[in-house]
């Protein structure tokens, strides 16, 4: 078996590849990520529309070279901010289309879910100190657990991404119900939470 875990953004996409070792258990084996590339004097809904474009065309071989037999993101949760929020549909609905069109099952797992399976502490108040302090704290265990992963980018700005997709991969397919859930997607063509 063999799977994805995401961070489906629409300027930047960050994906982690898990495979079978030989206890048959999912491991991460590669990480990478996609930025888009914002061009000069789009109007912000040509710009949305390009950038779609891009992420479509750079999914589809994504997809199409690895050929997962799942894909699992964060659950989808909309930012406050409408143009944010945009954005963010825009990048889910191009992944899921994606799988939906290569028949390739897509699952979510919520935030909580996963900071609660590697123990990730959110004790900061406010939105903004809180989603510094998970990034944070995100990046610190990746480094530690998997220092020389392959694919991960030099530089700490985009390295948000991989670890993201990395650990909410891990922790789907450590719950207790993902291979049901994983079963029922596949036979649906549905999308399904893991919890």
């Amino acid at each position: 078996m063999k799977g994805m875990g995401i961070d489906p953004g629409l300027a930047t996409f960050g994906w982690c590849l898990l495979e079978e070792d030989d206890n048959l258990e999912l491991e991460p084996t590669k990480v990478g990520f996609y930025s888009t590339q914002k061009r000069k004097n789009l109007k912000a809904s040509d710009d949305l529309m390009e950038r779609a474009n891009q992420l479509t065309d750079w999914i589809w071989t994504l997809l199409s070279d690895h050929e997962p037999d799942f894909v699992v993101c964060e659950a989808f949760s909309a930012p406050r901010h409408a143009t944010s929020a945009a954005k963010l549909t825009a990048g889910y609905i191009v992944t899921l289309t994606a799988c939906r069109m290569l028949q390739i099952p897509f699952l979510q797992i919520r935030r909580t879910v996963v900071l609660d399976h590697f123990k990730i502490e959110r004790k900061a108040h406010g939105a903004r100190k809180r989603r510094e302090e998970i990034k944070k704290n995100v990046l610190a265990l990746v480094a530690e657990r998997w220092p020389s992963m392959p694919g991960m980018p030099k530089a700490k700005a985009k390295k948000e991404h991989p670890a993201d997709a990395l650990v909410t991969g891990l922790a789907a397919v450590a719950q207790s119900n993902f291979h049901l859930r994983f079963q029922f997607a596949r036979d649906h063509n549905d999308v399904v939470l893991v919890e």
